[in-house]
């Protein structure tokens, strides 16, 4: 079946053993009368359950796809379900439970799911009644229950994130031009967080509403990093990119979108996001200012590291031949690879022709960091002070490292390069 027709039918069998033959009866009739859905069912129970769950359902032709999920909390079995059915691209969520699981299954998709997910609630007939949730009946709701246990839930659900081992060695790349008694900086890779989904496997550090992995995953993961590094994450300010060359400047007004963000606080970190396009931080270590910027195809051409760099002087006063820059992971040249008629092409070629080659079938390919060391250069940094190899590595070329939108499409994972005063 195509995928549109995939559901992923998750059964709450988190009840005494008198309950479930009604459960299995009632979940039957449920899903039984339309065949143009490819429902894949998990029985999500506790384990002291598992043996009268799998009994029940192995006589049972409907079934013909499910799985029993134990554990010894429902949030643990549901996360396993979760994983699973997001491995297999499921987008469709049919949640099955008693009546008095409304609240607390209304909550956990709330929580674990994001709007990609078209996710429905509905509760097993009591009383010749049934009732049915949506996400979209949830989005349209102003004024929440004070008492709808959503915080506490988030809490628990937080606590057993945070008891899930690592997928892989968490490895940040660093700089030798930052003193590592003034600044804690990095930029990450994409393995050693919780993160299941392929293309955002593990460490994913950016929410979009494009994306499967919902915020509190991402929260974990970026919690796993500050723990590493060394850095409040209550203190943590990513950009909001746009693929422009709008900085911010902390003790301003936020904008709702920007490229650059400066501040003269010390133990606040920043951060710059990437998957192919460049995270660039930047320190003074005489003023004591650092700032962070998202440079990517447009970003270089509307020189996005020259403004960050201007406001650093015009703000703080820097000096340009005091300020190290150092590149994180992003597209260079061999990978690079665009259509002759792309602006970015004619952009990067009117800062130097050298930023623009050719691959071996004649295509343009350009070189970013080239483009902004020189365009850094001369604003008056100097060249040792700029550091694009030491965690420059080409996104698309190392998969097993990186992230890359342009190799891996939408939905694609963000590494993140990071700094902060000590």
């Amino acid at each position: 079946m195509s995928k549109r027709n995939a559901r992923a039918v998750v059964v709450d069998c988190f009840q005494d053993r008198s309950s479930i033959h009604s459960i299995l009866t009632n979940t039957e009739e449920l899903i039984s009368g339309n065949t143009d859905i490819d429902n894949h069912v998990f029985f999500i129970t506790p384990i002291n359950l598992n043996d009268v769950i799998s009994s029940s359902v192995s006589i049972t032709s409907v079934f013909t796809r499910h799985q029993v999920v134990t554990s010894s909390s429902k949030i643990g079995a549901f996360y396993k379900a979760k994983t699973d059915f997001d491995l297999k691209d499921i987008e469709d969520i049919l949640i099955v439970c008693c009546l008095e699981g409304l609240t607390f299954w209304t909550n956990t998709c709330e929580i674990l799911l994001t709007p990609v997910h078209q996710w429905q609630i509905k509760t097993l007939p009591e009383a010749g009644t049934t009732t049915t949730k949506t996400n979209a009946t949830t989005a349209v709701s102003k004024v929440r229950d004070k008492d709808d246990g959503i915080d506490d839930l988030k809490v628990t659900i937080t606590n057993y994130l945070q008891s899930i081992d690592p997928i892989g060695q968490l490895n940040i790349l660093h700089s030798p031009l930052f003193e590592v008694d003034q600044f804690v900086h990095g930029f990450t890779t994409r393995t050693g967080g919780i993160t299941t989904i392929p293309p955002m496997s593990s460490l994913n550090l950016h929410y979009t509403v494009k994306k499967r992995d919902p915020p509190i995953v991402i929260k974990e993961n970026l919690r796993r990093v500050a723990t590493a590094a060394g850095f409040d994450l209550k203190t943590f300010h990513p950009l909001k990119p746009e693929h422009g060359n709008a900085v911010w400047v902390m003790d301003k007004e936020e904008p709702v979108k920007y490229d650059g963000i400066v501040t003269n606080r010390r133990g606040v970190t920043l951060a710059a996001p990437g998957a192919d396009c460049i995270p660039v931080i930047f320190a003074d270590p005489v003023k004591m200012i650092c700032g962070a910027v998202h440079a990517g195809y447009r970003g270089t051409v509307m020189a996005a590291v020259v403004e960050t760099l201007r406001v650093m002087v015009s703000v703080y006063n820097c000096d340009p031949k005091d300020v190290r820059v150092a590149m994180g992971p992003a597209l260079r040249p061999c990978c690079a690879v665009l259509e002759p008629d792309d602006p970015t092409v004619a952009g990067l070629a009117a800062i130097s022709p050298s930023c623009v080659g050719r691959d071996k079938a004649g295509k343009p390919c350009v070189d970013m960091f080239k483009a902004n060391t020189i365009m850094l250069l001369k604003e008056g940094i100097l060249p040792e002070h700029i550091d694009d190899r030491s965690a420059g590595i080409c996104t698309f070329c190392n998969k097993d490292k990186c992230f890359s939108h342009q190799r891996d499409g939408i939905p694609f994972g963000n590494q993140v390069g990071f700094i902060r005063m000590l």
